[in-house]
């Protein structure tokens, strides 16, 4: 679902009370199974807006296969923000985009003050970012570099 900010928003509304037959909201459905096909809506429906790039990030191939890895390795992977949080998911099994970013740049190119100094900047840079996350790397190796940021 795109638009999680929204709906969030309007469940906060009724939760607390709210009752305003007056209010309207647009909403446009598209329908698909195909995770690539929502992705690519996501990217397309958000390109008008400031979007942090990690957000964007989150909608590459290789996130959701990153996603998929760490899920069956009993962590969850935050490649939209808040969403495993909103879920109810344990803190202590989620892993975000920046962190695990952060654990690849120190473990795959021997560089911790530059991950530990720049987080969010590390997905910012086309050439850092394929350096980070890339088809190329184990899929495992993502996995084990979430465990041990997490441990």
């Amino acid at each position: 679902m795109n638009g999680l900010q929204t709906s969030s928003q309007i469940a906060k509304f009724f939760d607390e009370g709210g009752a305003d037959s007056r209010r309207l909201v647009m909403v446009k459905i598209v329908s698909s199974e195909d995770e690539a096909v929502r992705d690519q809506i996501i990217k397309a429906t958000n390109s008008q807006n400031s979007v942090p790039r990690a957000s964007l990030r989150a909608t590459d191939k290789v996130q959701r296969d990153i996603e998929h890895a760490l899920k069956m390795g009993g962590y969850f992977y935050d490649r939209r923000k808040n969403y495993y949080k909103n879920a109810g998911k344990p803190a202590a099994k989620i892993v975000s985009i920046p962190l695990l970013a952060q654990a690849m740049m120190t473990l795959l190119r021997g560089e911790p003050d530059n991950a530990r100094a720049r987080p969010s900047s590390l997905i910012k840079e086309d050439k850092v970012y394929n350096s980070l996350f890339s088809d190329d790397h184990p899929i495992d190796a993502y996995l084990v570099a979430a465990d041990l940021v997490k441990r």
